[in-house]
Parts: C-alpha cells; structure tokens; sequence
C-alpha cells in the first residue's frame, strides 16, 4: 500500500484548486448557507452518455461525466481540476462484495486534465480523462488508508490541500428507490468541499444536484458551468465512433498515437496483446529476411473419409476463431517499441477449395502453401485449403505461423474444428474457453530478475556454446529441411522405459541426457548445452491443458558430461537441473543468452513431444471420419531432434542440409541409437563406455622396418653406386664413394675425440658438402647430430650447449685425411650402435621460453627415412633440394632419403640454384614455396613437391595445382616429436587436409576422455607408433606430460600428445584446424585462431598472415598481422565478416611488408608488434537520412548521441532493439528494410547508404568516410 503514496503525492500537487485562496469555515459554510442548483437530461441524452458512448470509447458512466465537468470547469482555467472523487468502495480482484452489508465508501482524489480541448473536440477529452482515471492506484480505495491510518503516510498527505470539488455518481434507480433513500444531513453540518455535484439516474433520466458554499462562489458562475457540462455531454452524444485508449491493453505499453494508428490500421480492434518469449523470436526471424523462406510455417492435413460439407466446414473454421480471439492476429512492429499482437474482427483466415485427385497435384498444392510466407504485420496468419481427392476423401490443409500455437494446441483445435462442423458453428455448446490473454497476463506477473538471476546461475563458468554446425553466419537455410528417422523396437523402447522408472527418471531426461552425450562427442565439449522445447504451460494457470496457443518456450538444457560418471549419475543430475529451472522457463530465450553474456548458446533443439491425440468425434454425428494427421513443422536451428515416445519410441533428426550434411546427420542419429541400445544393455555403464564409438583411429600403415641403421644403409648404398652423384653445392660435386669415404674418416676422428652413443656431437656450419659429411659422420660415429644454425643468437646457442652438453662441437672442416676410409664397425666405436640410441637432439622453442630438446633415436630416423624414400617414390634419378635452414629436422630429412636410394642430393645454397641443378624433388614451408614460385625460381619438370612446416592456405593449395608445379603435390605434418612428418595428403585442388598416417604411425583424433573422436569432430591430434622421439633432453616431467600411454595400442605402447586440433574425414584423411593453446573464448563464442588465419590466407593478395588474442589493457581482442603492407584493411574486413561470425572478425588489422620469423622459417609471434589503438571518432551525421537514423539509433539505444559510423550492436543493440529501429525506421524513412539489412550495415552511415541503394539513389558523401571505422562484431539473437 505504501508504494502508492508517491502517485497520491503527485495527484495533489499544487494547482487544480477551483478558488486558489479559498478556504472554508466550518461556522460560516455549512449545510445551511449552501445553495443548490439541479439539472435534468433528457431520457434521450441520459441513454446515449450511459450507454452507447461508453461503449464506443470502452469507457464507464463516470469517465463520461467527469470528462464534461472536467470541460466545463477545467478548460476554462486552462489547467487541470483536482477533484475528490466518492466511490462505492467495494472494487476488488480479490472478492465479490455485491452482496456484503457494510460501510465501504471511498474518497479519493483525482487529477482532470482535458489540455487545450475546444469546440467539439471532446472525444479526445474523454479519452484523456478516462486514462487519467485508470491511472488512479488501486481504484482509490486505498488512498483512506494511507491519508487516516498509516502513521508514516497520514502526516506526508495532510498537508497537501484538498480538492475544493467533490463528484458522486451514486447510481441508476427507480422513483420508489430514491423515495426510501432519501436523506437530510444536520443544517449546522460544516461543508466539505466548495462545490459538490451528486448525479443520478432515475426511471431513465440522469439529474445532477450542484451544491456550493454561497461564501465563494455565485449561482451565476455554477450554473454556467453545469450548463457548459451539459453541453459537453450533448457534444459526447453526438460523437459519430468512438475509440480505444491504452488502458484498454493492460498488457502492452502504449502510446494513445500508437493505439489510433493500430485501430487505423486493423479495422474491428478487439485487443492488443504482447507477444510471448518464443513468439517474439519467432516474429524476429520471420522478419529477418523477408525474402527468406520462413521456416516457422506450420501445416497440418487431416484426411477425412465421408461427404465434406464445405460450406459447414468454413464456418466451423469461423466459429472456431471467433472462440479463439489470439488466433485472429496480426504481429506488428513498425511504429511500436515492442512488437505487440493485435487482435481484431477483420482478421479471419484465407479459404479455398481445390479439385486434387493426383496425389501429385496434392503435394504441389501442400508445398506451395507452406512455401507461401505469411505478412505478420498484415494478416491473417492461418488459412485453409479443402481439398477434393474424390467424392468420398477429401484433406483439409490448415497452414499458420507458429506464433499462433504449438504442438500441444493443434490437437485441441482439431478436435473442436470437428465438433463445430457437427454442430453446425455453434460455440456456445462448446464449454468456456478460458483465454490465451490470460496466459499473457500470468506472464506479466512473473519475477523477471529472479528469473535471470536463476538463469545467470545456472548457466555460470559457462565457457561458450555448444554449436554442431560450422559456425557460417550468412549461410541462408536451405529450401527444405531434411530428415533422418529411426523407431526403436518394442522390446528396447519397454526396456528404456524400465530404465528410467527403476530409477526414478522421465523419458524425457533420459533422452536428454544421451542427447547431451552425443553432443559432446559430435562438439569435443563436456559441458554441453542445447535447446529443449519446454510445454511452458504454467499449472497454476486453471484449465491452461485446453487452452490453445503458443505456450512452449525454448530455453537452454546444460549438462556436464564427465566420462567416468556413470550415466545413472548423469541423467539424474540432469532431471535436477531440469526441476530447479522449472519456474523459470517462461522467460525468453534471448534475455537468457544476454544474462549469460553469450551470443548464442546452442544451435540444436531438442524436442520431446508428448501431445494429446487428436479425438474423432464423428460418431453418430454428421462429420466426416478422420482417417490420419498429418503435420509438418520445422525450425530455423541447424538441427532438431524429435523423440516420439509410444509402443514404439520414434527418433527424428530435422537438419539442415545448408548447414549440416547427411553423411554427418546419419553418423550423429546411429551414434544416438547406439547409447540407447548400450544403455539397456549395460544401465550401469560410465560414460565413456557408453556407446560403440565411431571409428576415428587412423590404422597402422605397417612396412618392414630393416634392422640396419643408418650408418649400414649409407655402407650397403655407397657399395652399390659409388660413383654414382651423391652431393651438388654450388659447382662442386661428390661421389658416393668419396662422400662415404670422408664420413668414415670423420667418424673415426670424433670416435677419438669421445663421440659415442649417448653423447652429442654439436655441428654449427652452414647448408654445404661438409655439412653433409658431417652429419654422416656423427650418425657413424653412433653419437647423436646436434644442429646448431651459426646464424643463431650466440645466447641461444649456449643455452642448446649448455642443456646437451655435447661432446665436441664443430663449426669448421675437420681435416680426416689420415683416417681410414673403410666401413667404422662396432669394435671401434667407443661402445655399441643400438637402435634406441639417440641419432638427433632438435632444440625448439618452449611455452617458458627456454628451448627444449627432442630426441629421436636411430631405430625412429631409419623406419622415417626408409619408408619416406619409398613413399615419395625417390630412386637413382632422382635429384632432391636440400633447403632446410641447419637446426630444423627436416634437414636430415632433405639428405638422407636421396643418399639412401643412390640419388642425388642438390645442397641449396641459393634457391635460384634449384632450376640450374634441374631438381626434381622440392620440400620446402608454404611461404618459401609460394616466394619460389613468384620469383619463378622453382625448376621446371618438378616431379614431386613436399609441403610442410606451417599450415598450407587453402588459396597456395589451389595456386600451385593450378599452375601444375609439379607431377605431384604433397603436404605433410608432423612435429619433431614424431621424427619429422606423420602424415601425408596429396593437394589436389580440393580442400586441403593433411592426409592419412605414413608407414608405421597411428594417429588419434581423441577427446578430453581420450577417446575417439567421432568423424567430422575436432579433438586433439595424437600421434603413435615407431616414429616417436625418446623425449625431451633432460625433461622427465614434461616427457612424462607429452608421451602418454596408448590406451589404443599395445600393452606399453605410448603416445605423443601434439596439442593439435584436427578432425577426422568422411575420406579418413585429417584436416587440421589449429592448436588447442590457440582456442579461446571471446563474447561468449570457443575461437580457433587457426580457422581465422585459414580464411584470412584465401584473401586475395595475402602473402602472409597471422591472428593473435593480445590483451593491451583494452581487453581481449583479435588482432591480424598481414603482409604486405599494401593491402586495404576494409577488404580484409570486409571478406573476413563474408565468411565468419561476428565474434571472429578481428577487431585490428595490422599490415607489415614481412611477418617476423624465427631462424628456422617459423613465425615468431612474439615479435609481433602491439597494434595502434583503433577508436571510432564521433562524426556527425550529414545527410537527413543520416540524421534521422542517427536520431533513432540513439532513441532505441537510449543514448544521448550516436555518430555516422558507430556500430549499432557495439553500442548495446540486439535482436529486439534491431527490431524496434526497423520498425521506427520504416515509419520515418517511408522504406521497406529488413532486419538483416540492419545486421548487414550496421552503422548509421552503413545503412543510409543500404536505404539509398535501395532507393535507386547516389550513394551519400558518406560512402568514402572513415571506411576503417566501421567494424563488424558479435549480434546478440534471439
């Protein structure tokens, strides 16, 4: 009661006296001294102001009286009149007091204000005070209670003065009536108010007493105003129509502009209702695109059996509407600040009958209607068409817009569709339909903030959605969705249903919770989210079960999969979950998504339908027998499940085939049937165990690996072609005889110096013959190479020595000579080859900074080089390029495969070298190849090309198949901890992947649980078998933490964990997406930065590129490194939002004419430098185009001001706020634009410039202003 106080206070504010000094004396003016003056109207004017003028403007006897005393009295001061107001007291929601004996009149004050109304505009008047009226808190009953009983509010009012004017109508009576009630008050009774009107109306004539204090006022100047009162009433009278105001739409916030424009626009304005949660979604993606199919169309065929009447059956469509005012609705938004939902006796339904005898003309007709989008704003949003497949079978197609109801109400409407038609239209033999406003009203009523609060929690430490489909922004829906189904055995579906009793669980939650786990296996998440359609029918809403119309809600289902839980424990943490949020599923989905700050949760709906049957009521009446019921229905999500439950338990899987394809949908619905069947077989099962996984191993490619190392191979080659070309550099040359001469001479000289197996021997020279030597030498030796690249920071090198401690470094030619040349066996070497001695230590970068080295031991070196050799096809023709910089594994690589099949090693000393020494085997990283090929340096006749060191661009990939560089084109993969390359893939013009395993790896796509992860799903890159390195040189721990057990090998078999991100293909070939320490969460959206790096190297021009997440103080922010420096930011933007979500589009672009690299090729992204910080400058609108959106972007936005190109959704827009500017701007711009032309140009100058295009008209002066300023970011949608 206390919050009405303030609205009291306001209600007496100073003003509105009738005499502004005047004051009464309780001796002086008193009943006595009063004068009075009665009028009486004419039986006419009393019916016309009692009745029909109330009707028409929705209004009551008072709201008509008052507004001519407030005419009379008020207008003439020009100003309002305050005015005590006496009631019968007895307004209640809560109780019926009719027929209650007691005291319970109220007097209360009112504030009249009729504005500058003159001449006979009084309907204006009327509509004003009838506002003014509603207004008043709690009908003003009260406004005694705060003024007499409350200590805190009593001493607050009573010094507010009083209204000098008191009002009563006391009622309609008969003469006899009035004789018995008739009461004298005591003469020497002190007045209480100035002037005081009591009105009534008897036997059918309205006659009002004017009673005043003589003291103040002249009977002269009363009964000018009782004459002018009448007169407003005769003005009111005569009023041709009335109207409505918005206290007539208790539900919706209205303005009295915005209710006379709906009744000029919906003629027959019964109600205006507010939309529900999903309605509001609904209407957004319908006005999304209007040129889009709208996926919200909704069909439903009842094949009927009998004669049709069709006639009768339109007017049972008819009768049926008329029952059901919420499906005789338009959805508008133009003009409005929410879209609302207007109801009026104009919007019936679209009828017509068809002759369709050929099931094929039948589903043309059917597809041509659901095809046929709906004008929300226009309506109707239900028609129907009949029709005729003979005399006897007809199929009554009814399609409406989802937003008039759900699953649950098509049953209903079915059923009493069939009852009207038997009882000819007649709804009151129908029993009471309890309103769908009541629904909305309910709606109202609901604790919002409680609600997101509830909501915020249990979405908390959430790190981003959960999204199956590739995260395309702009891909339009496809024509039709798709559809893949299963239907479970009796058998099994009795079994399942056991499960979930036994265990206390609904069908529901069990099948939500093995939907969740195919979620995280299909997304490589365990904290999975996706949508459930909730029935949203409150319980405590009396009757709502029969009520028809939207209910349902979507609202997001969390589930937190944890592979050793067991399933059990899963679904019942799950069906808690469910229980807590029951309450609150009312509230909309997109106020859910902005309390938990995320953009968009989840792209997959599920859907459990448990709907009423429809009931054939034609029995012994006159309607046709319903044969079947058929419905088509679909959603705008990527993908829906439909679970079905009955004898039998149905499984859909609704996709989108522009989104998902089916190949992916098929394994996603087996994996789904698998956990059920699993889940009967073994109910105690942990998660992980559930379900037979897809296949996502990469098999063992096995090859015989020779028991020779390296050094016997170079012997047994060396014998075979020895004067045979084994090394080019530059213009020396060297024989396979001199070449394993001089190594074995070099062996034995380091043998005397200490080298032996597990030790070091450091080589610091650069690409030459004597480096080849060299490292020969030191794998003879049975010691291990040690690379050490002279162009190193000198730091850096000691770092390597100090952690290898190696036992002779060289960084010159050794003279040898005196060595023998013959074959070093075992006996002379310091101790004994094996072959899990170490043959190379490489040192790359680590996360602390410091460089660790990997170790790879002679029997991993010969199985890579024997089965690379073979795999490449190299043989004695061959001519291979060496142009690995020193200190990068692939340099052994370069030099091992040629010398171990009697071909040649071309050493590079200039790149240009490699046309002149006619190579035909190049491996080399994609930016030195994409430099070769630009020179024109890289040697024609190329029989095989070797990609590798960095991810390959799609765009190179496509430039070099093009061009036909080479017979054949490889990329391969692997990290030095799994000797040089894992895998290979030919290029061939289609997308780029990374390819199978070679000989003698495995490779593992796993999750976090180190499972397989299912095919098309990114997880972690894992690599097994011979090729791995021993580990990290003096690093137990972190050896430990990366080469992990094989849970999918052999008894002790390890495993390489990469820290790779890669998925599995439907041709077993890996694509590979990016590192796992590169993915992070920005605006509530999980970011690959390989994935954007990816895209960004399609750009045209882009010779380099790399993406960072730099925290400058500003927050986290993507920014793009991109070379050279002469491409134009605004296409790199432009073609960035043109292939990603918004969330991904970097918020800087910094070009350089080179990235930064490192001396082994690779990008060094800590010399990346910071970029300058980019803020959008305010700048003024120019054109009127310009300035008036300006204007309503700040309106919707609430802000004071809004500049040319500041980003609409940057500066707080979101899906409903997009739908309001539209909406204002249509109306102030006379324009048609869509909402997702507002997503597309989100800036003031952006869409000025869409609407002038639009418009056929130059672009504005704007076009070429700041074009760097506009950026595209994350859109909160419904």
């Amino acid at each position: 009661m206390l919050a009405q106080l303030p609205a009291w206070e306001a209600i007496l504010e100073d003003g509105g006296m009738l005499i502004a000094d005047a004051r009464l004396d309780p001796v002086l003016d008193t009943v006595a001294t009063a004068r009075h003056l009665s009028i009486e109207l004419s039986p006419a004017l009393t019916s016309a102001i009692s009745t029909s003028v109330p009707t028409v403007f929705h209004a009551g006897i008072d709201d008509v009286l008052l507004a001519a005393l407030a005419i009379a009295v008020g207008a003439e001061r020009c100003g309002p009149l305050l005015v005590d107001l006496e009631g019968h007291g007895r307004e209640s929601d809560r109780f019926d007091l009719s027929r209650t004996v007691g005291w319970f009149t109220s007097l209360f004050p009112v504030r009249l204000d009729v504005g500058d109304v003159a001449g006979e505009d009084v309907d204006r008047a009327l509509k004003r005070v009838k506002e003014q009226l509603r207004a008043v808190p709690g009908r003003g009953v009260g406004y005694g209670l705060l003024r007499y009983l409350n200590s805190d509010a009593a001493p607050r009012l009573a010094r507010k003065r009083p209204p000098q004017i008191e009002f009563n109508y006391l009622g309609r009576f008969d003469g006899a009536q009035t004789d018995r009630l008739s009461l004298e008050a005591d003469p020497a009774t002190p007045l209480s108010h100035i002037l005081r009107i009591n009105a009534q109306s008897v036997n059918g004539s309205l006659s009002a007493t004017w009673s005043w204090s003589s003291r103040h006022l002249s009977e002269s100047q009363v009964r000018g105003w009782a004459q002018r009162w009448r007169s407003a009433l005769e003005s009111m009278a005569r009023l041709p129509e009335g109207g409505h105001t918005p206290s007539d739409f208790p539900l919706v916030a209205l303005s009295q502009a915005e209710v006379e424009m709906l009744e000029a626009a919906y003629p027959g304005l019964e109600d205006v209702l507010p939309l529900s949660p999903l309605q509001e979604g609904l209407a957004f993606h319908a006005l999304y695109d209007g040129s889009a199919r709208d996926v919200y169309n909704v069909q439903v065929e009842v094949h009927l059996e009998g004669t049709v009447d069709a006639p009768r059956l339109r007017a049972a469509i008819d009768a049926l509407l008329r029952r059901h005012a919420n499906l005789r609705v338009a959805i508008r938004h133009e003009g409005l600040n929410r879209p609302v939902q207007v109801v009026a006796n104009s919007l019936g339904f679209r009828w017509r009958e068809e002759d369709a005898t050929q099931e094929s003309r039948r589903s043309e007709l059917l597809l041509a209607d659901r095809s046929d989008r709906f004008a929300l704003a226009i309506g109707p949003l239900i028609r129907a068409i009949l029709m005729r497949a003979s005399r006897e079978r007809s199929v009554l197609a009814v399609t409406l817009h989802h937003a008039l109801m759900d699953g649950w109400s098509m049953p209903l409407f079915l059923g009493e569709l069939l009852l009207l038609y038997r009882n000819g239209g007649d709804i009151d033999a129908l029993p009471p339909a309890r309103p769908y406003r009541d629904y909305l009203r309910w709606l109202t009523k609901q604790d919002r903030e409680a609600a997101l609060a509830a909501w915020r929690d249990y979405l908390a430490d959430l790190d981003c959605g959960t999204r199956l489909a590739p995260a395309e922004h702009h891909r339009p829906p496809a024509a039709q969705p798709r559809r893949w189904s299963r239907e479970l055995s009796g058998e099994f579906t009795a079994r399942l249903r056991q499960y979930a009793r036994f265990r206390g669980l609904t069908l529901n939650a069990v099948m939500e919770g093995l939907w969740a786990i195919v979620l995280g296996r299909f997304t490589g998440r365990d904290d999975v989210v996706f949508g459930v359609t909730v029935s949203g029918r409150p319980a405590d809403l009396s009757g709502v079960e029969q009520m028809i119309g939207l209910f349902i809600n979507t609202v997001p289902r969390r589930a937190r999969v944890r592979p050793g839980q067991p399933v059990s424990e899963l679904l019942k943490d799950l069906q808690q979950g469910q229980s807590r949020m029951l309450p609150y599923e009312h509230t909309g989905l997109a106020e859910i998504q902005r309390a938990a700050g995320a953009t968009e949760l989840f792209d997959t709906l599920m859907i459990f339908e448990n709907y009423p049957s429809v009931v054939d009521t034609a029995q012994g009446g006159q309607a046709p027998r319903v044969t079947a019921v058929e419905g088509y229905d679909a959603t705008h999500y990527p993908m829906s499940l439909l679970v079905v439950p009955g004898e039998r338990l149905h499984i859909g899987l609704e996709f989108d085939p522009a989104r998902l394809d089916p190949e992916t949908v098929a394994r996603i619905g087996a994996e789904l049937t698998r956990l059920i069947e699993t889940l009967v077989a073994d109910p105690d099962a942990p998660v992980y165990r559930l379900g037979i996984r897809s296949a996502a191993v990469q098999s063992l490619r096995v090859c015989e690996v020779l028991p020779d190392l390296i050094p016997a191979l170079l012997e047994a080659q060396a014998a075979r072609t020895p004067d045979a070309i084994a090394v080019i550099c530059n213009d020396e040359s060297i024989s396979y005889r001199d070449l394993n001469a001089r190594a074995n001479q070099l062996a034995r000289h380091l043998i005397a110096r200490g080298a032996a197996p597990e030790s070091f021997v450091g080589v610091s020279l650069s690409r030459s013959t004597q480096l080849v030597v060299t490292l020969l030498a030191v794998l003879k030796a049975g010691a291990a190479f040690l690379p050490l690249d002279p162009d190193l920071p000198r730091a850096r090198i000691e770092s390597m020595l100090a952690e290898a401690k190696p036992r002779i470094v060289l960084d010159a030619p050794v003279d040898a000579a005196h060595m023998s040349e013959h074959e070093v066996r075992d006996d002379e070497r310091n101790a004994p080859l094996l072959p899990e001695h170490p043959a190379y230590a490489i040192f790359t970068s680590g996360s602390s900074g410091a460089p660790k080295g990997v170790v790879v031991s002679h029997r991993a070196l010969a199985n890579k080089i024997q089965t690379f050799r073979e795999y490449l096809g190299i043989d004695a023709a061959s001519r291979v390029a060496v142009t690995s910089p020193v200190g990068v594994d692939p340099l052994l690589e370069q030099i091992l495969c040629p010398l171990l099949a009697g071909a040649t090693c071309v050493v590079l000393a200039e790149f240009t070298d490699a046309r002149r020494h006619r190579v035909s085997v190049l491996d080399g990283t994609p930016s030195l190849i994409e430099t070769m090929h630009d020179s024109g340096t890289l040697p024609a006749g190329l029989e095989t090309l070797v990609v590798g060191g960095e991810s390959l661009p799609q765009r190179l990939a496509d430039r070099l198949s093009a061009a036909g560089v080479a017979r054949r084109i490889l990329n391969v993969y692997g990290p030095t901890e799994a000797c040089i390359d894992a895998t290979a893939g030919a290029v061939t013009g289609n997308r780029v992947s990374i390819g199978a395993p070679l000989p003698n790896y495995r490779l593992y796509v796993l999750d976090s649980a180190l499972e397989p992860s299912p095919v098309g799903v990114t997880g972690e890159l894992y690599i097994a078998g011979v090729g791995l390195a021993r580990g990290y040189l003096n690093r137990a721990a972190l050896t430990a933490e990366r080469f992990v057990a094989d849970p999918h090998g052999a008894p002790a078999a390890r495993m390489y964990r990469t820290g790779d991100l890669a998925f599995l293909r439907a041709d077993g070939e890996l694509e590979f997406v990016g590192r796992a320490d590169q993915q992070l969460k920005l605006r509530g959206v999980r970011i690959e930065i390989g994935e954007i790096e990816g895209v960004l190297a399609d750009c045209a021009g882009v010779v380099d590129r790399a993406v960072v997440a730099r925290d400058d103080g500003h927050g986290i922010q993507l920014v793009a490194y991109v070379a050279p420096a002469t491409l134009d930011r605004t296409a790199l933007r432009a073609h960035l939002a043109a292939h990603l979500p918004d969330a991904m589009v970097p918020s800087s672009f910094v070009l350089l004419d080179v990235l930064p690299r490192n001396p082994s090729g690779k990008l060094d992204r800590r010399a990346l430098p910071a970029p300058e910080r980019q803020t959008v400058e305010y700048r003024a609108p120019r054109t009127p185009v310009e300035q008036t959106l300006s204007a309503l972007f700040a309106e919707v936005l609430q802000l004071d001001r809004v500049g040319a190109d500041a980003n609409f959704f940057e500066l707080g827009g979101h899906s409903l706020s997009a739908t309001q500017l539209v909406g204002r701007a249509r109306t102030a711009l006379s324009v048609e634009i869509s909402i997702r032309t507002l997503f597309d140009a989100p800036t003031v100058a952006g869409l000025a410039r869409a609407i002038a295009e639009q418009r056929g008209q130059p672009p504005s002066p704007s076009r070429h202003a700041n074009p760097a300023a506009v950026k595209r970011r994350g859109i909160p949608r419904a």
